[in-house]
């Protein structure tokens, strides 16, 4: 096809896209980068200048954690009850953390091994149900490796 021929293709099947789904908007929400959201989509966390935040309609802007380590990823259970990420525990070192409402925050760490100076790991992710969350941690050889963690289990070398 000619260049001309697949733009007039391209843009007659957007505007057929948009008149079948006209009903979808996008509504930026100031500086908010989403990084995962609840099941039904009602939460949403991510980052927000150096916070770690929760946010839902009803709600608005909830602080989970001020000036976090950006290593790794929030994210959030299904119900949005539960919220992961990195944070420092209370000697200035990097690690992986879970936000329970109602609760606050508990470090997850250290993965057996011991850590690195500054940096015993970063969360990445939270199971649906908010029990267990998986990430990288540091270990004393300076090699990463992939963890899980339950409050059972504690952090476990994957």
């Amino acid at each position: 096809m000619h260049r001309p021929t697949i733009k007039a293709a391209i843009v007659t099947m957007l505007g057929l896209a948009g008149a079948a789904h006209a009903q979808i908007s996008f509504n930026p929400i100031n500086d908010f980068g989403v990084t995962d959201q609840s099941a039904d989509g009602t939460w949403l966390v991510g980052t927000q200048g150096s916070n770690i935040v929760r946010w839902s309609a009803n709600t608005g802007f909830e602080t989970l954690y001020v000036d976090a380590n950006f290593n790794g990823s929030p994210g959030i259970s299904n119900d949005g009850s539960r919220a992961t990420g990195t944070i420092y525990d209370s000697e200035g070192t990097a690690v992986p953390g879970v936000w329970t409402e109602g609760i606050g925050w508990v470090t997850t760490g250290p993965i057996p091994g011991g850590g690195v100076p500054n940096e015993d790991g970063s969360a990445y992710a939270i199971s649906g149900d908010g029990s267990t969350i998986t990430g990288l941690a540091w270990r004393s050889d300076w090699r990463a490796r992939a963890f899980s963690w339950t409050e059972t289990t504690g952090m476990v070398n994957l």
